[in-house]
């Protein structure tokens, strides 16, 4: 097995030997409940946007690409599973912040060109991997959101 450089390291990381083709049309699909899946797509989104970049969302069903999808009704844990292979990438998770964990995995796995907004993108192959994850401590969590004092 390669060493992947994925920090901190995820509890289970499997090599599937098949790669992902990711090129300058990314299509992502978001499954679960809008309020909860849809600003983690835009995070996402945000991330790949870039020079010659074309990034699409939609909710339907069998789009290639990523598919980002809230297992639960968002009051799960925050463990997440990425898969990526020749399909497309997945991420799953039972909250938002797990899905968020999954994209911040997902970023370290591109190369660099598609982390620096302003670098011309080329077509990037992702290792085909199995990953699942989840905080090993309670502070590694994403905070809860609290309101604001006004």
């Amino acid at each position: 097995m390669t060493a992947l450089a994925v920090v901190p390291l995820p509890q289970s990381v499997t090599e599937t030997g098949e790669s992902w083709r990711l090129d300058s049309d990314v299509t992502i699909t978001a499954t679960g409940p809008d309020g909860l899946v849809a600003p983690v797509a835009e995070l996402l989104e945000t991330y790949l946007r870039g020079p010659g970049v074309n990034v699409r969302r939609t909710s339907q069903t069998g789009a290639s690409g990523i598919r980002i999808v809230l297992t639960h009704n968002g009051s799960g844990d925050e463990s997440y599973r990425l898969t990526t292979g020749s399909a497309g990438c997945v991420i799953a998770a039972g909250s938002p912040a797990g899905l968020g964990h999954g994209i911040q995995t997902l970023r370290q796995l591109l190369p660099a060109a598609w982390l620096d907004a302003a670098a011309p993108r080329g077509t990037a192959e992702v290792p085909g991997v199995v990953i699942e994850d989840a905080p090993a401590y309670e502070w590694h969590r994403m905070p809860a959101r609290t309101p604001v004092p006004s």
